[in-house]
């Protein structure tokens, strides 16, 4: 089954792999009921599809207590912040201003406009309603790729993502998502 639409691509797709060894982990940490994890386990084969095929775009750690993630969307000139467990900051030995990147799917323009914690840019280009980041550090064995990655990106770049990330924070200190809602049944609204 195909979860993506196959009329778009990614300028730099994720192709990245997932770890079952992460995954068992992650599910672990934010699976409690038995709901929670058959809808865990019923979400790997779209997840693997997101960060093979999504777009690589860069992200900054903004604080390890709260974890919280900034993610930038080129298609949608904006951030979106992405809380996690705190644990990981200290497995992955995260610190604010960290460079990573994300992977990220979209959802098509929709009667129900940009989603509420989108602040689009002047560049927006007008395509998508929604952003999807997954962040493939806590997902992800692909580590030297994902450092790789990191290059795709220039200075100017980076310094822009972090303008726009420190501004978000700034004006919207509170708004964020779950950054792992895209495994979870209760935020399937988010995207």
């Amino acid at each position: 089954m195909r979860y993506t639409d196959p009329n778009s691509y990614a300028d730099n797709p994720g192709s990245i792999k997932l770890s079952p060894f992460k995954l068992r982990k992650i599910k672990k940490m934010i699976c409690m009921t038995r709901r929670e994890k058959e809808y865990f386990k019923k979400r790997i084969p779209a997840v693997r599809e997101y960060v093979a095929l999504g777009d690589t775009q860069p992200a900054y750690v903004m604080s390890v207590s709260p974890l919280v993630i900034s993610a930038y969307s080129d298609e949608m000139d904006a951030v979106v912040m992405l809380c996690f467990p705190d644990e990981l900051a200290t497995q992955y030995k995260l610190s604010a201003g960290d460079r990573l990147v994300t992977v990220n799917t979209y959802r098509n323009l929709d009667k129900n406009g940009i989603a509420p914690d989108i602040f689009v840019g002047e560049n927006y280009l007008n395509r998508y309603s929604n952003c999807a980041p997954i962040v493939p550090l806590f997902i992800s064995g692909s580590t030297k790729l994902m450092k790789q990655k990191l290059s795709l990106f220039d200075e100017e770049q980076w310094e822009m993502v972090r303008e726009k990330s420190l501004e978000y924070v700034s004006a919207h200190p509170d708004l964020m998502r779950d950054g792992f809602f895209y495994l979870k049944a209760a935020n399937r609204i988010v995207y």
